[in-house]
């Protein structure tokens, strides 16, 4: 059967060893067909261009955590990631890829199944944000958590 892969996030870079487009298609051997997010400097395009090659609701989605609590590109300072619209450009000042594009909380939450991947390092960060509403983690509808052991 064939499957189509989207990205629910990516960083706006040149360097392609920082795209997540990049190091997906390096860890699978370039044998996943990705949609790519980021093909241009110009971010309407990049937006409207993938907002209509999204399907009306993806099957799975697989989520990890950041050091900092943030998933997807949903960071608590810039609260795009919470519109309407399927996808989203975000700014977050703190981070060192500050350009960001991202899947929305009610387009990620529409789907079947979303599981939260969690790295041993990142286990108290997420334990720490369980109890936080601004943390963007709180605000997916997580059918599974995996957790690194």
């Amino acid at each position: 059967k064939n499957y189509d892969y989207f990205l629910t996030d990516e960083r706006c870079t040149k360097s392609k060893n920082l795209q997540n487009y990049h190091l997906l298609n390096k860890t699978f051997n370039s044998k996943l067909k990705i949609k790519k997010f980021y093909s241009s400097n110009d971010v309407a395009k990049n937006l409207k261009s993938y907002q209509n090659i999204l399907p009306k609701r993806l099957d799975v989605v697989f989520v990890s955590l950041g050091l900092d609590g943030h998933v997807l590109s949903w960071f608590p300072n810039d609260l795009k990631w919470k519109s309407s619209q399927k996808v989203s450009f975000i700014i977050e000042k703190s981070i060192k890829i500050k350009k960001r594009l991202t899947l929305n909380k009610n387009f990620v939450n529409k789907s079947k199944i979303v599981f939260l991947l969690i790295k041993k390092n990142k286990f108290d960060i997420y334990n720490y944000s369980k109890n936080k509403k601004n943390f963007p983690v709180n605000h997916l509808k997580i059918k599974y958590a995996l957790i690194e052991n």
